[in-house]
């Protein structure tokens, strides 16, 4: 920043250098209230960074840059002008279902800080044969076929499950053509040729479902394990830094234990803080008390590492319109209070009526928001992601409702408001295409992978 006015068009860091001669410190005053403190670099010149993260920023905005001393106070602040024009809020960035790599779709999907984009992907082969691959494409989606592409397994038969990334470390959960999962780990993928190793493996029987990182270190791997009984049970594989791999199974006993035998299906999971793991999914069995029908209903279990005790299952039929008596949970995420939030679907007794939604909840169990989002034919068009954006809003993905089911669909919300913040529609294609994943990258970037036109694999980047 200097004198002059700059103007802003990306996400991302906004490097600040002053030069205060006989300063102890300075201290940046920006336009929302924000206060960012430099760090001395030698003597007399002071640097930090900012972040831009949303084009609710945009405008034209003053710096205030104030030098003090602790014996003396402020000295004499001086301005900085700055523009921030970012693109606006759900403008398509990028839309691909390139065929280069053939038919499939994308699992997942990250963004790392330097706004590279990448995907794991599921493809299918003449003979509709599944193999694996990640993908790495530049920030305008271009990608070099040799270099940014890595077959998966060695290329033998694979299903693609879950992606995250962690300070450029990239972990995969793969199922092998003999069901059974494993963990994989590749350094820096696209940076340079980096080999792929296994951390770990599943046993006979075991299901992964979902990946969790936590920026402490830990990784977690859910799923599911057979408990002997003919039902299946929620199960957590988890390393911490420094501590031996645990392996919790979890099953779900309603209050009046009538048919104790349900199937607890996590489909998402992620670390709450320092020490607590939270598995969301649908548990399906006897519900109802006085009713002998079987049907699925979300739940949330959290894990309090410390203990390795979970709390109890919370169990909800769901807050839909009409006859809403079942419920799934598709994926999760925290935002910046701590708070849960959840995407998903109820339906009726037949799981006839699907309506979308997104959930705001605390980790007991309690409702804070929720916002209703249409209507869907089918359950794979329904709410697939969810992510909290750093500009204070949750973002989620979810196919076509009722009537516009063509549709590739991204949408915000600020928690307590039910009109949508913005909305991304990616409709009038040849064959139907919707999302399966969901990311906000670290400045704020918003990507979705699915199913594209004409099955190959779709990818979507929009302005937030």
């Amino acid at each position: 920043m200097g004198d002059d006015s700059i103007v802003i068009y990306k996400n991302g860091p906004i490097f600040v250098d002053v030069e205060a001669t006989d300063a102890e410190g300075v201290r940046v005053e920006l336009y929302d209230g924000a206060v960012i403190e430099l760090a001395a670099e030698v003597e007399g010149v002071f640097r930090g960074d900012f972040l831009v993260v949303s084009a609710l920023a945009n405008g034209g905005h003053v710096a205030k840059l104030v030098p003090y001393r602790e014996d003396y106070g402020d000295g004499e602040a001086a301005t900085a002008p700055y523009a921030v024009a970012l693109p606006p809020m759900g403008a398509e960035l990028l839309w691909d279902a390139d065929q280069k790599l053939g038919w499939g779709f994308v699992v997942d999907v990250e963004v790392f800080p330097n706004g590279d984009i990448l995907e794991l992907l599921s493809l299918i082969g003449d003979d509709f044969e599944r193999t694996c691959a990640l993908r790495r494409r530049n920030p305008q989606g271009v990608f070099d076929l040799n270099h940014d592409v890595e077959h998966l397994l060695n290329g033998d038969p694979c299903e693609a499950v879950d992606l995250a990334v962690r300070d450029g470390q990239v972990f995969i959960l793969l199922t092998d053509d003999d069901g059974q999962w494993s963990l994989e780990h590749t350094p820096l993928f696209g940076e340079e040729k980096a080999s792929v190793f296994t951390i770990a493996k599943g046993e006979p029987g075991e299901t992964a479902t979902a990946l969790a990182l936590h920026e402490d270190g830990g990784i977690a791997v859910c799923g599911t394990v057979p408990s002997g009984f003919g039902d299946d049970d929620a199960i957590a594989f988890v390393w911490e830094s420094g501590k031996e791999p645990t392996r919790q199974m979890f099953d779900y006993v309603p209050k009046d234990e009538k048919g104790h035998l349900f199937d607890e299906t996590p489909r998402d999971c992620v670390f709450v803080g320092a020490d607590r793991l939270v598995l969301v999914g649908e548990t399906y069995g006897l519900h109802d008390p006085d009713d002998n029908t079987f049907y699925q209903r979300r739940f949330v279990l959290p894990v309090d590492l410390t203990k390795g005790d979970p709390s109890s299952f919370i169990v909800a039929a769901g807050e839909g319109s009409g006859n809403a008596i079942q419920s799934v949970a598709m994926s999760a995420d925290v935002d910046d209070l701590g708070r849960l939030l959840l995407a998903g679907y109820t339906c009726d007794e037949q799981c006839k009526n699907i309506e979308g939604h997104v959930w705001v909840q605390s980790l007991d169990g309690t409702l804070d928001w929720f916002a209703q989002l249409g209507f869907f034919g089918e359950p794979y068009l329904a709410p697939s992601g969810v992510r909290w954006h750093p500009a204070d809003y949750v973002v989620v993905a979810n196919g076509g409702t009722l009537k516009e089911e063509d549709t590739f669909m991204l949408s915000a919300f600020a928690v307590g408001k039910y009109e949508p913040l913005w909305t991304f529609a990616k409709g009038a294609q040849v064959e139907e295409h919707y999302p399966l994943a969901l990311t906000v990258g670290p400045h704020g970037e918003i990507c979705a992978g699915g199913i594209g036109d004409g099955l190959f694999p779709g990818l979507a980047c929009v302005g937030g």
